[in-house]
């Protein structure tokens, strides 16, 4: 009974139209013969008078390397010369792109003045000619990163209609130090950063859900809740009996 009715589901299934665009709610960018999709990152043109090749090269590597870990897209950092042009005025010429066998064109430029940064990005389906998702961010210059690994989750979000993961932080111990201190980084290893410096045993890190706070506890007894931007030290929670092991959150992030 159970082979004939998983056989009459796969008929139905087989037998059902294919859901457009404009019904699932995101762009549906497809491949031929199931190959990954291939992605061109253009070198990001900068807006300054003095060319940053150093940010420059920094915003396409971690776009490529997002796309290339996400298993959808296969994506090569271009460079080390933009194409010509301001990317929110021009519309990129596709026929190179096209003629090279790609599928899809990010193009993006950037302002560093002082500690601010000014970023745009831009995401081109080559095939048919047109803008699938544009984003801007400002802020700091140590945020460039994350713009990136932003622009990468907006990215996903436009071809799979599934946001990226790509700005998880991870939270890990450590004893580079000499002793068991907690840390974060972003998902890809890079821009790490300690959070604990008590010289203890710190143990067990968990973000709230939110990702504003984290909590650790340690050998010496109470949990210490830490501010994630600031890295510093909000609340102490005492622990009757020992230490406590496996932190979990209540879903709100009012409770441990």
């Amino acid at each position: 009974m159970t082979t004939r009715i998983s056989s009459l589901l796969l008929l139905l299934l087989l037998a059902l139209p294919a859901v457009s665009s404009a019904q699932s709610g995101y762009i549906e960018v497809t491949a031929p013969g199931n190959r990954q999709l291939k992605m061109a990152v253009d070198a990001p043109r900068s807006l300054d008078a003095a060319p940053n090749a150093d940010a420059a090269k920094e915003l396409s590597d971690v776009i490529a390397f997002d796309m290339n870990m996400s298993g959808n897209v296969t994506a090569e950092a271009k460079g080390p010369s933009p194409i010509p042009g301001d990317i929110t005025s021009a519309e990129p010429d596709f026929a190179p792109w096209q003629a090279a066998g790609y599928d899809l064109l990010v193009r993006s430029e950037f302002s560093i003045k002082g500690d601010d940064l000014t970023a745009e990005f831009r995401l081109f389906d080559v095939l048919n000619r047109k803008l699938l998702t544009a984003k801007r961010f400002l802020g700091k210059a140590r945020d460039l990163r994350r713009y990136a690994h932003s622009f990468g989750d907006e990215i996903l979000l436009a071809l799979t209609g599934e946001r990226g993961c790509f700005t998880t932080r991870i939270a890990f111990v450590s004893t580079q130090t000499g002793n068991k201190e907690i840390y974060i980084m972003d998902w890809d290893g890079h821009n790490q950063q300690q959070v604990t410096r008590n010289g203890s045993i710190n143990l067990n890190p968990a973000f709230s859900p939110d990702g504003r706070r984290l909590a650790s506890s340690g050998f010496d007894g109470p949990v210490r809740i830490w501010d994630v931007a600031t890295r510093t030290q909000q609340a102490i929670l005492d622990v009757e009996r020992g230490p406590a092991c496996d932190l979990a959150w209540s879903p709100d992030g009012s409770a441990l």
